[in-house]
């Protein structure tokens, strides 16, 4: 791997050094070496093969709004491109810098600045890792009901940037439902305090930061809503016979109102998954169940991957069928209504009853999934996770499509895991062999082209919550279609410069921009 050297003035450095001090920066080869990347897939398929993605120049560490309102003042003077960081672990792209120059890495902005019982409002700088705050509101009484699978290592600013979702989103909501007010630093070098939403009226300057990924601005500090720890939590697993059929059950429950903070669906062989772990409530499998079970590691699918269509028919002769894990918490007598009209709807579908063993295992184990990619890059396999979204009527046929479509390529699975009275988003799980650099790559991109295409064809949205990054950029014109022009006008008046997280979320040239102005 070659890490070219930086290409950033003396003088610039200089006024650097004296505004965050020696240790406040770096331009050290290993630094930037370790900022080339996100938790994107195709930078790991990158790094496998001894490659690397573009770097920064530079990266900086403030400590305070007014710091990170003077770097993005210098560099506007030196026309420095600007790349926000948090804790890295977004996988769409978004903080890799394309054209060089300056991450603004927040994690030293980490302090909960005010805790507002009363109200149920908490304060935070945006560098904070969700864990870290989680932890301190919980020590206090209290949850902000948002817990991604990245929980461990990403920032509060990151949940703003790519209007994350956590896994109890059927509860709580998404960040973009719990944010009150925020401070952020614009592209323009201006720092602007939105308000509060339910105290004044009129446009809401949340919603137009939220999900902008660092093309607007950085953010700073968020107030957000919180909520006491609930009294009680109690789990349920159903099995379905298939998956229209759990579609349904799942649409009439979460359309009567009921508010599980958990629901996920998992296909045929995400349910074989689940129930071959070592979860306490697994039943004996059949012979074909066990074989294909075994067939499952990592040799052996590397060699089963090269016929997927095959292995995909083989998982659905499975009779282990499709499972529903759910999580209700709150007030105990709410909770226990909740759960016996849950499975009074779910038996009426047909729903087999298998007990809390299979959703109790899955949130002792539900921040594992995010690292048990390792494994199957050392045995030459790669994977990634492709999030969308659609309504009720487009989630039975997106499903069958999407799994249809790509299983001509790699080994695919499905989980329906974010739910809502008008549709939910599906995570569609890929799997195939490393057959070297640049065929994997071109793989890993038809794979990603292809998803993304049908999704738009068939009336879906292509995220939910990762964001767009560079992975998902050339899609966002048929994403937005006039709303473009919107987003556009916003980025000509935050970014007048250009230099906010350039080639992430929407490809524009300098005539749209133009335009624009």
């Amino acid at each position: 791997m070659i890490i070219e050297a930086p290409r950033i003035k003396k003088a610039f450095l200089a006024k650097i050094e004296t505004l965050l001090g020696s240790n406040g920066y770096s331009t050290k080869t290993i630094d930037r070496f370790n900022y080339t990347r996100d938790s994107n897939f195709r930078s790991t398929i990158k790094a496998y093969y001894n490659k690397t993605e573009a770097a920064p120049d530079l990266i900086v560490w403030p400590k305070n709004t007014e710091q990170v309102q003077k770097l993005v003042k210098l560099a506007i003077r030196h026309r420095v491109p600007i790349v926000p960081f948090g804790g890295g672990s977004g996988v769409s792209g978004g903080t890799i810098a394309v054209k060089g120059g300056m991450i603004i890495d927040m994690k030293r902005m980490h302090r909960i600045l005010k805790l507002d019982t009363k109200n149920l409002l908490v304060t935070a700088q945006a560098g904070m890792l969700g864990k870290i705050l989680e932890d301190e509101l919980q020590r206090q009484g209290y949850t902000l009901g948002h817990f991604p699978s990245s929980i461990l290592c990403a920032s509060l600013g990151g949940y703003l940037a790519a209007r994350s979702a956590g896994q109890q989103s059927s509860r709580y909501g998404k960040i973009e439902d719990m944010v009150r007010e925020m401070e952020v630093v614009t592209g323009r070098g201006e720092i602007v305090n939105t308000r509060d939403v339910s105290n004044t009226s009129g446009m809401d300057l949340n919603q137009i930061f939220v999900g902008s990924e660092g093309t607007l601005c950085l953010f700073t500090t968020a107030t957000l809503k919180i909520y006491p720890l609930p009294e009680t939590q109690n789990f349920q697993s159903v099995r379905f016979k298939n998956m229209r059929t759990a579609i349904e059950a799942i649409r009439r429950i979460m359309q009567l109102g009921i508010k599980p903070s958990v629901v996920r669906l998992y296909d045929k062989l995400d349910s074989l998954l689940l129930l071959s772990t070592k979860s306490p409530s697994r039943k004996k499998r059949d012979d074909l169940t066990d074989i294909l079970s075994k067939l499952i590691k990592y040799q052996s699918l590397k060699t089963a991957l090269a016929m997927p269509q095959f292995l995909s028919a083989l998982v659905h002769a499975v009779s282990t069928g499709c499972v529903v894990i759910f999580v209700f918490e709150g007030h105990k007598r709410i909770v226990k209504e909740e759960e016996r009209l849950v499975m009074e709807i779910s038996k009426n579908m047909g729903g087999e009853t298998l007990g809390p063993d299979p959703a109790k295992h899955w949130m002792e184990n539900r921040y594992r999934v995010s690292y048990e990619a390792s494994p199957l890059f050392y045995h030459g396999l790669f994977t990634d996770t492709i999030e969308v979204a659609g309504t009720w009527d487009v989630l039975p046929v997106l499903y069958k499509e999407m799994i249809k479509s790509l299983s001509q390529h790699a080994l695919i699975m499905a989980h329906l895991s974010h739910v809502y009275m008008d549709g939910g988003s599906f995570y569609f799980t890929f799997v195939a062999p490393l057959t070297g650099s640049k065929k994997t790559e071109i793989l890993y991109d038809k794979i990603w082209d292809k998803a993304m295409k049908l999704v738009q064809k068939l009336g879906g949205v292509i995220s939910h919550h990762h964001g767009i990054g560079r992975l998902k950029m050339k899609h966002m014109a048929t994403e937005w279609g006039n709303g473009a022009e919107i987003y556009l006008k916003l980025k000509h008046y935050y970014d007048p410069y250009g230099i906010m997280n350039p080639g992430k979320l929407y490809s524009a040239d300098k005539k749209i921009m133009e335009k624009a102005a």
